[in-house]
């Protein structure tokens, strides 16, 4: 009976050690599956900070973040974010939804978007036409370890990507300047591409009034200058934060009102005759363009002046090799413009002439305009704690309750059950 009772209690003794050892190493995973509501992770891996609550506040409109897996048989590292994007849909009164779709078994669903390099295990945050993908490098910080040869993951950045996805595929509504009211059917390749990532245009004659809601204005036909009502216009729209994009075939010196507007900006003047009649430009990256690439083709760009001037920045974001600058955008203070010196590079019969670099123009003024229309989110990466065991306080918390509450109530009650039995022996 002796020996019994001793294998009871060291039974006993290695549960209890193991449902804290088991308790310290998972409490993490352990809430990011089965207790939503409480994140014990260290850094608060599967909650969301304010500026996504900001974001999520303002949505107008409705996104689906379609992710390429199985939920039921992700692993640790995207279980955390499985926990994260429970957060979003918590938080967004409705507005956010996550769908989960293994390509193994549903195909469809990487050919359903316009999106090239799509893979299992990406995600996918859609607003009807517009999408924008979010692969594993864009959720995790990676580094490389010489002496094994391999890259490990050291933090999460995944609440930076999902929030800036959102916030992409919000409608900022653009309106289109004419002199006729129309979207010119001459960029009809532009309306389009700009629809297709949550951006369509509207048209707007100069003679209406710019609405209360507009974010960007774009203006691709000048046959002929502003008037200077026109003029006081626009500058009051740039003035109370609005941003504008310009696209230039005529001279600032015939175009006095024009070329005012734009003096406000830094930008001292657009003209022609420097540049050959077609040009082919090696991009670099800038405050607008995101990455370089070679190939954007220019016909008879204008050549584009700017002064340094206090309270204003500029970025070059198109330039010949002798320095000659056809497009640039300007920053002051909470207003944006973007000026190209081309008008013809985004037309149909430049998409007929030369279809091998019109994707390029296309990338490149849709890089300009997501500029224009963006905000600064800066959300700090979640770094994960190696070596020294550092326990956070929600998870000291939790473990503590365990420990002191939960283990000797159950210590008590296997004793008194053992007492209760052996009382009569």
């Amino acid at each position: 009976m002796k020996n019994i009772f001793k294998t009871e209690i060291f039974a006993v003794t290695l549960l209890i050690i193991g449902t804290v050892i088991f308790i310290n190493l998972s409490a993490g995973i352990l809430s990011a599956s089965f207790l939503p509501g409480i994140d014990l992770s260290d850094g608060g891996l599967y909650s969301i900070g304010p500026e996504t609550r900001e974001v999520l506040s303002a949505l107008d409109k409705k996104v689906i973040i379609y992710a390429l897996f199985d939920e039921g048989k992700s692993d640790d590292e995207y279980k955390g974010i499985t926990a994260l994007l429970r957060s979003y849909e918590k938080n967004s009164d409705g507005m956010i939804s996550v769908e989960y779709t293994d390509p193994d078994k549903d195909e469809s669903v990487l050919s359903r978007f316009d999106i090239t390099g799509l893979a299992k295990n990406d995600f996918i945050a859609a607003n009807g036409k517009a999408a924008e993908k979010i692969s594993y490098s864009d959720l995790f910080d990676m580094e490389y370890d010489k002496r094994t040869g391999a890259w490990f993951t050291t933090g999460s950045k995944a609440e930076q990507a999902f929030t800036e996805a959102i916030y992409k595929l919000q409608n900022k509504n653009i309106y289109a300047l004419s002199h006729n009211n129309t979207l010119s059917p001459t960029y009809g390749a532009l309306w389009e591409t700009l629809e297709k990532n949550g951006n369509a245009a509207a048209p707007l004659s100069f003679d209406d009034e710019i609405p209360g809601d507009a974010s960007t204005v774009i203006i691709t036909e000048q046959e002929k200058d502003i008037t200077y009502e026109q003029y006081e216009k626009l500058s009051a729209f740039l003035e109370k934060g609005g941003n504008a994009l310009f696209f230039f075939d005529i001279d600032t010196n015939t175009a006095p009102n024009y070329g005012k507007l734009l003096s406000d900006y830094g930008i001292t003047g657009i003209y022609g005759g420097n540049m050959p009649e077609h040009l082919i430009l090696d991009i670099k990256q800038s405050d607008a363009v995101l990455m370089d690439f070679y190939g954007l083709s220019l016909e008879s760009p204008q050549t584009i002046k700017i002064e340094q001037r206090d309270g204003i920045s500029h970025s070059v974001a198109a330039q010949d090799e002798n320095g000659d600058i056809a497009a640039v955008t300007a920053e002051k203070e909470n207003s944006k413009i973007a000026v190209i010196g081309d008008t013809d590079f985004i037309s149909r019969a430049e998409q007929d002439a030369y279809p091998e670099y019109f994707g390029n123009a296309l990338y490149f003024v849709s890089s300009i305009t997501d500029w224009l229309d963006s905000e600064d989110i800066s959300i700090s990466s979640k770094s994960y704690n190696f070596g020294e065991i550092q326990i956070p306080n929600k998870k000291a918390a939790y473990i503590g309750v365990i420990t002191i509450i939960v283990i000797p109530l159950y210590i008590f009650g296997f004793g008194f059950n053992i007492w209760r039995k052996r009382r009569y022996l």
